[in-house]
């Protein structure tokens, strides 16, 4: 499998106030992959009459992946945000199957949704962030047992809609000025729908 990948990122930053930023930015990405592949049956898989498998082909995976942000800082101490950001992820091959279905899968498109706050406290030696997010994956890969070879293959399929909501707590504090200490936590419930 040979793999050739670019991708153009721009970011735009606009402050129309002295306490609102609002942040834009786009992403393109462009994969192409080649796949020339070729398995021969194993002594289990002749015994279940499994074919061998010859497949020599390419595909192009392209997306565009807008984001913006919302900020409203209202002292040098806190800032106030909001998000709205696509991801992607590029369809490809699978490298061990059974079943020549098995070898192609599609890709990923995310959308994820965030609200959270970061304040400098006690002299900005203390700094706390925190966020509340919703993730939502469509055409979700996940991992499923091949139906051959006594289930020891695990290729990616899409399968259903991916969700994911979540709380993350980051603290950094510097107690003198040789140390620092830094903790976060984080809290996710993830589901599987449609599938």
């Amino acid at each position: 499998q040979d793999n050739a990948s670019w991708a153009g990122f721009m970011e735009l930053i606009w402050t129309p106030t002295a306490t609102v930023e609002i942040t834009g930015d786009l992403r393109y990405t462009r994969e192409r992959k080649d796949f020339d592949f070729e398995q021969s049956r194993s002594v289990y898989s002749s015994l279940q009459d499994s074919p061998n498998i010859t497949l020599d082909t390419s595909e192009t995976f392209e997306n565009w992946s807008p984001g913006i942000t919302l900020a409203y800082k209202p002292d040098n101490a806190l800032t106030i945000f909001g998000k709205y950001v696509r991801g992607f992820r590029a369809g490809g091959f699978n490298m061990l199957v059974n079943d020549p279905a098995l070898l192609p899968y599609d890709s990923e498109e995310a959308e994820n949704y965030e609200l959270g706050f970061n304040a400098l406290l006690l002299e900005q030696r203390l700094q706390l962030g925190a966020s509340v997010f919703y993730l939502r994956i469509d055409n979700a890969l996940v991992p499923q047992p091949d139906p051959g070879e006594l289930g020891l293959f695990f290729p990616l399929q899409n399968v259903a809609i991916g969700e994911t909501t979540g709380l993350e707590l980051d603290l950094a504090a510097r107690i003198t000025d040789e140390l620092s200490l830094t903790a976060s936590a984080g809290a996710y419930h993830n589901s599987i729908t449609d599938g």
